[in-house]
């Protein structure tokens, strides 16, 4: 039996919006000694889940950083990171092309 945690895809216990995400295959299939082992794998997997692993529908941050609004910030830092990166690529390979023909 799948057990469910509420974890929000806007912030950590967020009402706006809620996915419930089966974390059978995250905890330890061992079996918990005392209910607060499992509580703590359970708080331990939240914290992961809210604040260290990026969600792809969220633009690849994490819930926290949309719950806080520093998503737009962090997407825009991203995409010029890109964009220079792109950038000095293309000045690149028009130098080596360059070089290569006035052999």
């Amino acid at each position: 039996m799948a057990s469910k945690v509420f974890v929000t895809s806007k912030g950590p216990l967020s009402p706006t919006f809620a996915d419930y995400i089966h974390i059978k295959g995250e905890l330890s299939l061992n079996p918990y000694e005392m209910p607060g082992e499992l509580e703590k794998a359970i708080r331990v997997f939240i914290e992961h889940y809210n604040y260290q692993r990026y969600h792809e529908g969220l633009g690849d941050v994490t819930p926290y950083d949309v719950y806080t609004g520093r998503h737009l910030e962090i997407i825009q830092k991203r995409k010029e990171a890109k964009s220079r990166t792109l950038a000095e690529r293309k000045n690149y390979n028009r130098i080596a092309r360059e070089q290569g023909s006035g052999l």
